[in-house]
């Protein structure tokens, strides 16, 4: 329920950001830093806090193997949807 009201709600606010700001993605670069700046951070975290450091390790495996099924799936999906 929290997907979907989540994802209807920023639909449906898009639209309205549309009709007076222009919308732009976060460059490479940018996105790169925040990615750094996060696991920096989560490390930091880590060597502070056990049972976050023991949960960490095996999150960054799952994670990086769902990033690749994730990314191929959706793609897909959204790119047949935009074509029917």
């Amino acid at each position: 329920h929290c997907l979907a009201t989540y994802d209807t709600l920023n639909q449906r606010d898009l639209q309205k950001i549309k009709e007076f700001a222009t919308i732009l993605e976060f460059s490479p670069e940018l996105m790169a830093a925040f990615k750094q700046g996060t696991e920096d951070e989560m490390d930091r975290i880590a060597g502070e806090d056990a049972r976050f450091a023991a949960i960490l390790g095996p999150w960054r495996e799952y994670r990086d193997g769902i990033v690749e099924w994730h990314g191929l799936a959706e793609r897909s999906y959204l790119m047949q949807q935009t074509e029917i």
